[in-house]
């Protein structure tokens, strides 16, 4: 190859370029594939519920002290001031159970999402199209009167 003017580049160069880089940009996403974990569907829903879970449990809601119509759900006991996380208020799931989960979920982003609560004192659950895949179960205590019933919160996502 002979240049004639000083600066020139020759189409063999720009050619082993183009090559060069497109190797290098294929390799680094082939890695960044390998490397990276895929989160399927499941896991996603699993880390939703995840997330619910642990905002219904340890969050009093908004008002804190509601007892029906909350601008934000949360069944966390609220009183002296104090929220207690993981143990949670009769009253308010009471006023949650049977009804449609949808409902519910706009008060906490409009995410879809399923709750159930087990205990000595009773069984609370909202109405629910929702598969129940990818449960994650949270042990609780549901304040009723002065006693703490042992239990066990199962919340799932879509």
């Amino acid at each position: 190859m002979t240049q004639t003017s000083k600066g020139a580049i020759g189409i063999e160069f720009v050619v082993a370029t183009a090559l060069f880089l497109a190797a290098y940009w294929f390799i680094y996403f082939q890695g960044a594939l390998m490397l990276t974990p895929q989160l399927q569907r499941g896991d996603v829903r699993e880390l939703a519920a995840e997330f619910h879970s642990s905002v219904l449990i340890t969050d009093a809601g908004i008002p804190p002290n509601w007892s029906s119509g909350p601008s934000q759900l949360g069944f966390a006991e609220y009183s002296n001031g104090s929220v207690k996380p993981g143990v949670l208020n009769q009253t308010k799931l009471g006023w949650a159970n049977g009804r449609n989960c949808t409902d519910l979920n706009t008060t906490m982003g409009g995410l879809e999402f399923a709750w159930r609560v087990k205990s000595k004192g009773g069984q609370w659950a909202c109405l629910t199209s929702i598969p129940k895949e990818g449960v994650i179960k949270r042990p609780v205590f549901v304040l009723k009167g002065n006693s703490y019933q042992p239990g066990v919160m199962e919340v799932w996502a879509a």
